[in-house]
């Protein structure tokens, strides 16, 4: 009767893998049209606008863009039809190619362009290295970098913290020549969301860029530790696929870090050989026993700033044939 079922479940996903195939349009022999920047194109600045033609059935668009020696510098699907991207002087190599579902069409034919320097300012962007943009961390961040931009004569740095009372300057604004800054671990003093903040200035057109903003979030408390609701301790089930499921599985503190669950499953009541471990954000597990015997289960709780729980209670489960 199992197999019989797997039998049906593996018809069914079959069934739905090949419905979608005929949904989606077949774009195999359509070749994007692109638009900017055409081939040789000279740009001045360090931000280049790329854009294409609409592919009708097209979801998605995959956007490369190499060196002159064919390293990958960005490879990302995009929706849009336009997407400006900041990139350092040089010379590049840019391609495209519509996707959905089901298809890719082939790459177009790539275009080559060159990033040199300009003396104005207005239309570019500093681009920031580190830390990286909605980062968690449980430790105080202090030394923050960003690309330079050899026209420019001096850099902005600010730092701000966000929290319940609203936002507040901590250091700067700050002027610089260099391309990095340290603060000390007082100034990151709390949970909360920091934005750090950079703008360039060209003393010789009197021009700046934009100001250009990252955030991170600073967060030490630890996460709830997850209370077990079924199934029962000391249950017997039949093998069959089971559902595991927990609760109070939260972070808590100012800042709500993401979290990710860890289910672990052993023969072993001290788990030191584990017969399964699977993560997931929810508060529920599926798991298919093919053994009779005796199971002990538990979970843990991690957030995205690395603060970790404790393991949950455990609990026993006997699975008869």
């Amino acid at each position: 009767m199992r197999n019989l079922n797997r039998i049906v479940v593996l018809m069914f996903l079959t069934l739905l893998l090949t419905c979608d195939d005929i949904l989606e349009e077949d774009i195999r022999n359509v070749t994007v049209e692109t638009f900017a920047p055409v081939n040789n194109a000279i740009i001045e600045g360090n931000v280049v606008q790329f854009s294409w033609n609409r592919i009708d059935g097209a979801d998605n668009y995959r956007l490369q863009i190499l060196t002159s020696d064919q390293r990958i510098v960005l490879d990302s699907l995009v929706p849009a039809l336009t997407i400006d991207i900041p990139l350092e002087e040089g010379e590049y190599q840019w391609r495209l190619r519509a996707e959905n579902f089901a298809y890719t069409s082939p790459y177009a034919f790539p275009t080559n362009f060159t990033l040199s320097a300009s003396q104005d300012l207005s239309n570019q962007m500093v681009i920031l290295r580190s830390p990286e943009d909605n980062v968690y961390r449980n430790v105080p961040i202090t030394t923050f970098s960003w690309n330079a931009i050899s026209t420019a004569n001096d850099y902005s740095f600010e730092l701000v913290r966000r929290n319940d009372s609203g936002e507040s300057v901590i250091f700067g604004p700050e002027t610089l020549t260099d391309i990095s800054i340290n603060v000390e671990d007082a100034i990151v003093d709390e949970d909360a969301e920091y934005i750090w903040r950079v703008m360039a200035f060209n003393r010789t057109s009197n021009t700046n860029t934009e100001i250009t903003e990252y955030s991170f979030f600073i967060d030490t408390e630890i996460p709830n530790l997850p209370v077990l609701i079924a199934p029962e301790d000391m249950v017997s089930i039949q093998q069959s696929v089971q559902t595991f499921e927990w609760s109070n599985s939260e972070d808590t503190g100012n800042v709500m870090s993401p979290v990710t669950l860890i289910f672990e499953i052993s023969k072993d009541s001290n788990f030191e050989v584990l017969e399964e471990t699977l993560m997931t954000t929810s508060e529920s597990v599926e798991y298919e026993f093919t053994e009779e015997g005796t199971y002990y289960w538990r979970v843990r709780v991690r957030d995205a700033a690395g603060n970790e729980n404790g393991n949950s209670v455990s609990r026993t489960l006997n699975i008869i044939n």
